[in-house]
C-alpha cells in the first residue's frame, strides 16, 4: 500500500484544525482581538457568550504583540527593518524589546492583516503540530502516535490562554528535539547532516522573541537530546554533539540581529522586576487550575465578574495540563518495557523536579535555582509549555506501546490513576481559599462542579479503556485529541460580538499628532498609539530606556513601575484605600499635582490629553504634610481633634472628599467618623461608617457640600465620632514646633481646566484637551524651520544654533547636516536628541539604526552561508 495519504492526510489535518477552532473569529462571529475589550475609546457594544477573555489571560497580547507587532509588521511591508517605534513613549527602540516579536518573520506580518491576532496564533499551532508529527516519525512511533502528539502540541494549555510572547517559540520545542533526533540518526546512519532542523529551531527561539519560553523550553530540549545522544554507541557521539554544537552557532549566528540588539539595550535601560523570583512559585489554587483548567470559569472571569483579587491566580499560571493528558502520560510507567522505557525517566524526573520547584520546595527551587538565569524567570508561568510536551510525549510513547500490543498489569494502571485522582483531590482541598472568593460570582458553583466532574470523568474513562478495550491507541489517542480540542475552545466561546471602536476620534487623533503626542487618562491604552498610528506617551514596555523612566519617576510619579506609564498618578492614586503602612512614603514624596504634571509633559511633546468621558482629570489629592514623628492612634477618648491645615493652591478649588488614615481594630470598630472642614468661616461636614473598614487604611470621606477655597488662609478642621461601641482612632503626627496632633489629611480637590487648556474634540467616547503651551518637537531659537517630517527638515540659521527634537536621546540614532554624518547629541537632562546647526541653510535628515549594526549583519551571513553551505551539502530529511 502506498504509504504517501498516510502521511499526507494527517499533514492536512493538522493544518486545517487550529483554523477550524478559530473560525467563529475569522467568520467575525464571536472576536478574540484584543483591541475589542482593551484599545478604547468607544469599545462598546460587547456581549459575549461566556464571560472571561477569548485565550489571553495576559493584557500584553494586545499591548505587545499586537499593538507594537502590528507596526513592525507595517515597518517590514514598507521596506524598513523594524528597529524603532516612534510612536510609543518619546520614541522607543522596537526590535530590542524582544517580546514584540519584530523580527519573527515571516509570521509577525500575518499582524498587519485582520484577525492578525489569531492569524499568527492559529500559524504557530500548526507549526508546532508539523514538527510535533515530524519528531514523532523520526523517533518511529506509531502512526496513531504521531498525530495524537502532534494535534496535542497545536492544542496545548499555552496555546489555548496565551495570545502573546510565551506561545511564539512553542513550535521550536518539538523541531529542537527533532533536530537532535535527526543528527543522532544521520550520524548512526552514516549519513552528513541532520543539523538544519537545530540551526532552525534555536534562530527561531530567539527570533520568536520570548526568551524566557525559549530559555525553559531549551532547558528540555537539552535534557532529552542528551538522553539521545547516550542511547548511541560511545564512537559516535562525539559526531553527534559537534553536529548539534554546529548546528546550534549557526541558529545564534542566523538570529544575532534578536539577541544583540536585545543584549545592546541592557546597559541604557531599566528592567523593571525581572530581578529574582527566586521564591515565587504558585498561588493555593494553581495547581487545581491546572488540573482542571475552567475550575474559576474561563481565563480571567472573575476579574470580568468585578473580582479582582482572581486575577493574580491566572497571572500564576502560564497554561494548563488537564487530568486527561496526565493520566495518558502516567500509563506509559505502567508498561513493562518500550524502547524509551529509559526516556520515560528523564522525563519523569523532570517534571517531577520543575513542578515541586513552582509549588515552592525550598531545597528543589534552591537547586534549579543554580541554573544560570532561573532566578530571573517566573518558573511557575514559563514551565508550562515544557510541561505539556513532556506530558504529550509521555502519552505518545503509551499510545505507541498500545500500538504494539503491549498492555500493563491492571494492578498498575488502577495504582496510577490511584495516585492521580488522590492528587488531584488533594489540590481541590489547598484550592478551597480560592474557591471561596469566587462563590458569590454568578454561576460559579456550575463552573466548579462542571469541571471538576469532567476533569474525573476523563480520568476514569481513561483507565476503563486502558484495562478493558481493543485497539486502546487508536480509542486512547481519540479521548486525548477530543478532550484537548474541547478545552482548548471554551476561551474562544468568551469572543466579543457586536463590538465596535470609535474610530473617528482615532483618526482626529492620527491626524493632530504628526508632531506632537497625546496622554491618555483611560481611553487610549499603553503601546496602542503605535497600534494606530498615533504617537503617545503611555507605554508598557521591558526594557524601558533608563533616562525615560527615571525623568517620569522625578517629574510625575515617585513610585511609577518603570515598566509601565497607563496614566500619570498626578495624585490622584491616593484616593483609593491604603495602607497605613505607606504613610512614611506619603509623607515623605507625593506626586506632584495635576497642573504641574500637565505642564511637565507640555513641555516634553505633549499637546493633546484624551480622557474617557467616566473620568474627570480636573481634580487632586493633595496631601498634608505634619511634621514627621512617630505616628500614634487617636482613640477620641478625650474628645473631638480639631486643627489647621495649608490651604490647596489650585485656583478656583473647591474641596470635595477629606481623605484620613483610620484604625479600626482588626475591623471591630463600629459607629461613624464626622469630619468639618472650614475655609474663611465657611464649613461643610461629612460623615462616614466604619463598619467592615479595613483596618489601618485610608478613606476619603465626601463632603455635604463642595467647599469653595477663596484665600491663600489656613484651612480649620475637626474630628469626631459617634458610636456606643469599639470607636475607631485615627492616626495622628505630633508637631513638635506647636505640639498640636495633625493627622495625614488628603483633600480631593476639584478646579476648573486652566487657561491654556481648550476643548478640542469631543464625542461620547472621548474628550480630548489641547495644551496651547506645548512644546514643539523641532526647535531651534534663531532658525526658521520647515518641517517635511519627524526625521527630515530644512532649517535657515542666522547664526549658528543647536536643534532639539523631542525623541529620546539613544544609541544608534545618527543625524545627517548637509551631507555630514555624525551621532546626535542630547539635552543637558539627557532626555531628548540635539544636533549642530551650521549659519545658513540646513538640510537635516535623522535616522537610527543599533549600534554594532556591521557586527549583526557579520553574524546574519555567516550563518546564511553556514546553513545554505550545509543544506546543499545534506541530503533532505524524509518523513517517511
Amino acid at each position: 500500500m502506498n504509504s504517501s495519504p498516510r502521511i499526507y492526510l494527517p499533514i492536512l489535518c493538522l493544518v486545517l484544525l487550529p483554523f477550524i477552532a478559530h473560525l467563529p473569529d475569522l467568520l467575525g462571529l464571536l472576536i478574540e482581538d484584543p483591541a475589542y475589550r482593551t484599545a478604547g475609546p468607544g469599545v462598546r457594544g460587547i456581549s459575549w457568550l461566556l464571560f472571561g477573555t477569548p485565550g489571553w489571560v495576559d493584557p500584553n497580547a494586545g499591548a505587545t504583540t499586537e499593538a507594537l507587532g502590528h507596526e513592525a509588521a507595517l515597518q517590514w511591508l514598507s521596506g524598513h527593518i523594524p528597529w524603532w517605534n516612534t510612536y510609543t513613549g518619546l520614541g522607543m527602540p522596537l526590535a530590542a524589546e524582544m517580546q514584540n516579536s519584530a523580527l519573527f518573520l515571516p509570521f509577525i506580518l500575518l499582524l498587519a492583516l485582520p484577525h492578525g491576532v489569531i492569524l499568527i496564533k492559529a500559524a504557530l499551532q500548526v507549526l508546532t503540530g508539523l514538527c510535533a508529527f515530524g519528531l514523532g516519525k523520526s523517533m518511529k512511533l506509531s502512526l496513531p502516535a504521531c498525530i495524537f502528539m502532534g494535534i496535542l502540541c497545536e492544542f496545548s494549555g499555552t496555546f489555548a490562554w496565551f495570545g502573546h510572547g510565551p506561545i511564539m517559540p512553542l513550535p521550536f520545542l518539538p523541531l529542537l528535539v527533532w533536530g537532535g533526533f535527526n543528527v543522532a540518526n544521520a550520524v548512526e546512519n552514516k549519513k552528513r547532516g541532520g543539523w538544519l532542523l537545530v540551526t532552525l529551531a534555536i534562530a527561531g527561539s530567539i527570533l520568536a522573541g520570548f526568551p524566557e519560553t525559549a530559555y525553559m523550553n531549551g532547558l528540555l530540549a537539552l535534557a532529552i537530546i542528551t538522553w539521545r545522544v547516550f542511547q548511541s554507541p560511545r564512537f559516535y557521539r562525539k559526531a553527534i554533539i559537534f553536529r548539534i554544537f554546529y548546528g546550534g552557532i549557526l541558529g545564534l549566528c542566523l538570529s544575532a540581529p534578536a539577541w544583540l540588539s536585545f543584549a545592546l539595550s541592557l546597559p541604557v535601560s531599566l528592567v523593571g522586576m525581572n530581578a529574582d523570583f527566586g521564591n515565587a512559585h504558585f498561588l493555593s489554587g494553581s495547581t487545581a487550575l491546572h488540573f482542571f483548567p475552567y475550575l474559576f470559569g474561563p481565563p480571567l472571569f472573575g476579574a470580568e465578574q468585578g473580582r479582582m483579587d482572581l486575577v493574580e491566580l491566572w497571572w500564576h499560571t502560564g497554561g494548563y495540563i488537564d487530568l486527561g493528558l496526565l493520566t495518558l502520560a502516567a500509563l506509559a510507567f505502567t508498561i513493562p518495557s518500550t524502547s524509551y522505557s529509559s526516556l520515560r525517566y528523564v522525563l519523569g524526573a523532570w517534571l517531577i523536579l520543575t513542578a515541586m520547584k513552582a509549588e515552592g520546595v525550598h531545597f528543589v527551587s534552591k537547586i534549579i535555582d543554580l541554573i544560570p538565569l532561573i532566578r530571573q524567570t517566573m518558573f511557575f508561568v514559563y514551565a508550562s509549555p515544557g510541561w505539556w510536551f513532556a506530558l504529550t510525549l509521555l502519552a505518545a510513547i503509551t499510545i505507541d506501546s498500545y500500538s504494539h500490543t503491549k498492555t500493563s498489569k491492571k494492578s498498575s494502571i488502577f495504582l496510577m490513576g490511584g495516585i492521580i485522582f488522590s492528587a488531584a483531590l488533594l489540590s481541590l482541598l489547598y484550592a478551597r481559599h480560592a474557591l471561596a472568593l469566587q462563590q458569590h460570582l454568578p454561576h460559579a458553583n456550575l463552573l466548579n462542579y462542571a469541571s471538576i466532574l469532567w476533569g474525573f470523568f476523563i480520568l476514569l474513562l481513561i483507565i476503563f479503556v486502558a484495562i478493558s478495550t481493543k485497539k486502546k491507541d487508536v480509542v486512547l489517542s481519540s479521548i486525548g485529541i477530543t478532550n484537548a480540542v474541547l478545552l482548548f475552545c471554551v476561551p474562544v466561546l468568551c469572543g466579543s460580538r457586536n463590538a465596535k471602536i470609535d474610530y473617528p476620534a482615532l483618526d482626529w487623533l492620527k491626524r493632530e499628532t504628526a508632531f506632537t503626542r497625546v496622554v491618555s487618562f483611560g481611553t487610549l491604552p499603553p503601546n496602542y498609539g503605535a497600534y494606530y498610528g498615533i504617537k503617545s506617551i503611555n507605554y508598557t514596555y521591558l526594557p524601558v530606556p533608563r533616562v525615560f523612566a527615571e525623568t517620569l519617576d522625578a517629574n510625575i510619579d515617585p513610585n511609577i513601575d518603570p515598566s509601565g506609564f497607563y496614566t500619570p498618578g498626578l495624585g490622584q492614586k491616593y484616593s483609593n484605600a491604603s495602607s497605613i503602612h505607606d504613610m512614611n512614603l506619603y509623607l515623605s514624596a507625593s506626586s506632584p499635582n495635576t497642573l504641574s504634571s500637565l505642564h511637565w509633559l507640555s513641555q516634553h511633546s505633549v499637546g493633546l490629553v484624551a480622557v474617557s468621558p467616566e473620568k474627570n482629570i480636573w481634580q487632586d489629592i493633595l496631601l498634608t504634610h505634619p511634621v514627621a514623628g512617630n505616628a500614634q492612634a487617636y482613640d477620641f477618648t478625650a474628645g473631638p481633634l480639631s486643627g489647621h491645615i495649608p490651604a490647596p493652591r489650585n485656583k478656583g478649588a473647591t474641596v470635595s472628599k477629606v481623605g484620613l488614615a483610620v484604625g479600626t481594630f482588626s475591623g471591630r470598630a463600629t459607629g461613624k467618623i464626622n469630619v468639618t472642614l472650614c475655609s474663611k468661616g465657611v464649613c461643610q461636614s461629612g460623615t462616614t461608617s466604619v463598619d467592615q473598614t479595613p483596618d489601618n487604611t485610608v478613606i476619603f470621606i465626601p463632603l455635604d457640600q463642595k467647599l469653595a477655597i477663596t484665600g491663600p488662609e489656613d484651612l480649620s478642621w475637626s474630628i469626631s465620632t459617634d458610636g456606643n461601641d469599639i470607636k475607631p482612632a485615627v492616626w495622628v503626627w505630633q508637631n513638635k514646633e506647636n505640639g498640636e496632633l495633625s493627622p495625614m489629611m488628603p483633600l480631593q480637590t476639584e478646579f476648573d481646566p486652566p487657561d491654556y487648556v481648550k476643548l478640542s474634540y469631543q464625542d461620547p467616547y472621548i474628550t480630548i484637551w489641547k495644551l496651547s503651551n506645548a512644546a514643539p518637537y523641532f526647535s531651534a531659537d534663531n532658525c526658521h524651520l520647515t518641517i517635511h517630517s519627524t526625521e527630515k527638515l530644512e532649517a535657515d540659521c542666522e547664526n549658528k544654533d543647536t536643534l532639539i527634537r523631542q525623541e529620546i536621546a539613544y544609541p544608534g540614532w545618527h543625524v545627517t547636516v548637509n551631507g555630514v554624518h555624525t551621532k546626535t547629541g542630547a539635552t543637558k537632562d539627557g532626555l531628548f536628541q540635539t544636533a549642530n546647526l551650521v549659519s545658513g541653510h540646513n538640510t537635516i535628515t535623522f535616522s537610527y539604526s543599533p549600534p554594532k549594526g556591521v557586527l549583526m549583519l557579520f553574524l546574519f551571513i555567516v550563518g546564511l552561508l553556514g546553513t545554505g553551505i550545509g543544506f546543499y551539502r545534506s541530503r533532505p530529511i524524509s518523513l517517511h
